[in-house]
């Protein structure tokens, strides 16, 4: 159901059974967020504990969270009576206080490439966990450096090779890795990643309002204005090769995966950070990135706080008082 119409199914979604610290996860993460990026989450009310159930030894948590916006996934305009686009674009203008679409468009998009550029990435774009107003959701899925400098700029790589682990060690270079032989295929990177929200929002406005958008511009124009380095290869890179969220959004098959074949570039020299293998694709993704991934720093950074900051609480003034807690301990830790 959508819940745009289907209020009991909005409420449903508005709260999941997590493991304690993914739940703990989400709340630290939206913290970081609310202090560094222009739109906030989709506010977090509270943990509380399941008494008997667990999940590899941490107790479940219910996160209860605002039920005030609406994942794109639920509310695609080509599904949508005009009615329900009335109703969702009510919300936008009251969210946005104009009436403008490209007002909102660009709003949005500047506030995902904006977050890149303090530190904040969320690490998987979908239509499930994008909202229509841009505010983040499921910030169990985001990460941040500890400073608030640029994420590291990243690029992945697909082969389809089942042994490539056993061939391939982390530290080497893209340059020596190619030496291999293999054939790879273009997967993903950092600008791929907010290219994909800024598309998804960008096909959503334009069911929404039935107007043509200029999206990709505003996307170039932006990525330029936060002076990202190396924009414009960034850009022709995002514009050269497909990723393979963008496959998902245009229901794509695998085969747009395009040949990797930039010699000469910059990226020969990033080292691989990481290899993981797709049971979808069957194959393996290599993550080469310019400096270490933040994202085990920001994983044990959050393991400490929850040593010390666990959910026990099963009252709603209890769960607000460890929350005000977890607050100033972020606060302390000056990230």
């Amino acid at each position: 159901g959508r819940n745009s119409v289907v209020s009991d199914f909005e409420f449903a979604h508005s709260c999941g059974v997590l493991n304690a610290f993914d739940a703990f996860k989400a709340l630290a993460c939206g913290l970081i967020i609310n202090q560094r990026t222009k739109l906030k989450e989709l506010e977090c009310h509270g943990l509380f504990l399941f008494e008997e159930f667990q999940t590899d030894g941490l107790p479940n948590v219910l996160l209860i969270r605002a039920a005030d916006s609406y994942r794109l996934a639920h509310c695609w305009p080509s599904s949508l009576r005009p009615e329900e686009k009335k109703q969702l674009k009510d919300h936008l203008f009251h969210f946005y206080q104009t009436q403008d679409p490209v007002i909102m468009l660009t709003q949005i998009l500047e506030n995902y490439i904006h977050a890149f550029s303090v530190g904040v990435l969320h690490r998987s774009p979908s239509l499930d966990n994008l909202l229509i107003d841009g505010r983040w959701i499921d910030s169990e899925s985001l990460d941040f450096s500890l400073s608030d400098e640029p994420y590291p700029h990243f690029f992945q790589l697909f082969v389809p090779d089942p042994q490539l682990e056993k061939k391939y060690e982390l530290g080497q270079t893209f340059a020596e890795i190619q030496k291999r032989g293999n054939d790879f295929l273009f997967y993903s990177s950092w600008i791929h990643q907010l290219k994909y929200a800024a598309m998804a929002h960008g096909l959503f406005f334009e069911g929404l309002f039935s107007i043509p958008f200029e999206t990709q511009g505003i996307f170039n124009m932006l990525i330029e204005k936060y002076n990202l380095s190396d924009a414009d290869f960034w850009i022709h890179l995002a514009e050269k090769y497909i990723s393979n969220h963008e496959t998902h959004l245009l229901s794509l098959s695998k085969s747009a995966l395009k040949s990797f074949q930039e010699p000469a570039c910059q990226l020969n020299q990033f080292p691989l950070r990481g290899c993981f293998y797709d049971a979808i694709l069957q194959g393996w993704i290599l993550h080469f990135s310019v400096t270490e991934d933040p994202h085990e720093k920001c994983v044990n950074t959050i393991k400490k706080l929850f040593r010390f900051h666990l959910p026990r609480t099963k009252t709603w003034e209890d769960s607000f008082l460890d929350y005000t807690h977890l607050s100033q301990a972020m606060a302390d830790l000056k990230l």
